[in-house]
């Protein structure tokens, strides 16, 4: 997983839905 400066962000990972066109995560801070 790639994050640009601009985009940072800590936490952990818990849940990733792959869709079709996009992709959500849910990350828990």
């Amino acid at each position: 997983m790639l994050t640009s400066a601009r985009n940072q962000f800590t936490g952990d990972v818990t849940e990733v839905k792959h869709g079709a066109v996009n992709d959500e995560v849910t990350l828990r801070t």
